[in-house]
């Protein structure tokens, strides 16, 4: 419910002794005086919360133990977003890191970590009085990796000099897996124990998750950059404290939806995030640079514009077997090729294509 000041509650009964002015533009004109006085509480605040992002931030499980760390350094907010850069901490990282991240609805941010094979993107809601919050990782497993080092053997003599002790054997799997784990962040020096890694999912959300159901369980294209884009289903909508979660598969591009069969797939079920309005999605495939999109959506769900952020994940080159699903693999701390430095596409958008078609699909254990 939106509060009024005494001010605001002054300035409607002078409006109300005005002459000439009927009750339904005095109401309109009411509304007007009310949001102009709120908005520029809301862009303080999230400024405000931007400026309290910086520094450094550790990441835990449920158990208190420390899996992640990353240091915030900068922040630029516009309207209600805030788009930081930020750096992992400890072994796996270069003086070269510059990730990027989104801070939307004023307290959530989404961050990745840069793995082989693997998607990793964390979402929290973080009180910022409390200087931590709850949130989950949502991994989609691409590859099973095992670390081979500096073995000649599994390559051609050409790629040896991009070999490290870290290098990994990294063969694709025929059905990808994605899990959503409860996990919780914590400013530097704070204790996680303070911090609860869930909290209750807030009524409004299981109250409306029928409509957002209805929403988003769809057809869509999703356009990460000009040249690139998918078209995806969803299903299996749920509420959680973040908001919504849901299941998703990509199709091919040309695929019509009335013909489809399990050939007209190009990924098996994956799982995306629906923050408020904010799309949370990541579209990656193995061979590929880590894509994810954040995209804002208009109020009915029906289409939206924001943020595609693209990240070389490792440095991969063929195995010697030449077997299109094996390839081996340095992280990007280990080799001079690829380094963990974000492109951002702010122009990404997403958009419902077909309303009527319902599509069923397996979910596979």
């Amino acid at each position: 419910m939106l509060r009024t000041s005494p001010r605001a509650k002054g300035t409607y009964a002078n409006l109300l002794r005005l002459k000439g002015i009927g009750r339904p533009h005095m109401k309109k004109l009411f509304l007007t005086l009310l949001i102009a006085l709120q908005l520029p509480a809301f862009a303080g605040t999230t400024a405000e919360n931007a400026s309290d992002l910086i520094g450094i931030w550790r990441i835990y499980n449920e158990a208190n133990t420390e899996v992640a760390s990353i240091n915030i350094t900068l922040a630029i907010t516009k309207g209600g977003e805030s788009r930081f850069t930020y750096k992992p901490l400890g072994t796996e990282s270069t003086e070269f890191d510059q990730l990027q991240g989104l801070m939307v609805n004023q307290n959530q941010i989404v961050i990745e970590s840069i793995k082989p094979g693997e998607a990793n993107t964390y979402v929290f809601t973080i009180d910022f009085e409390a200087l931590g919050g709850a949130g989950k990782l949502l991994k989609t497993v691409f590859a099973d990796c095992t670390t081979i080092g500096v073995d000649a053997s599994v390559v051609k003599s050409k790629y040896k000099d991009r070999l490290a002790s870290s290098s990994q054997l990294c063969i694709e799997r025929t059905t990808e897996l994605s899990t959503l784990t409860n996990l919780k962040i914590a400013k530097d020096a704070v204790s996680p124990t303070k911090i609860p890694s869930t909290i209750p999912t807030p009524s409004e959300f299981t109250a409306s998750l029928s409509d957002v159901s209805t929403q988003i369980e769809s057809a869509w294209k999703i356009k990460s950059s000009k040249n690139s884009s998918n078209r995806f289903l969803v299903k299996n909508t749920e509420a959680n404290f973040l908001g919504y979660q849901f299941i998703y598969r990509i199709i091919n591009k040309k695929q019509k939806l009335n013909d489809i069969t399990e050939s007209g797939f190009k990924s098996s079920e994956r799982i995306g995030l629906l923050l408020n309005d904010y799309l949370v999605m990541n579209n990656s495939f193995f061979k590929g640079k880590n894509g994810l999109n954040i995209i804002d959506l208009n109020k009915n769900k029906r289409n939206g514009t924001g943020d595609y952020i693209l990240t070389p994940n490792s440095d991969c080159f063929p195995s010697k077997s030449g077997a299109s699903n094996t390839r081996v693999c340095t992280p990007n701390y280990d080799t001079s090729l690829a380094s963990s430095i974000s492109q951002i596409n702010p122009k990404a958008s997403a958009q419902r294509i077909n309303t009527k078609t319902k599509i069923s699909f397996l979910l596979k254990p």
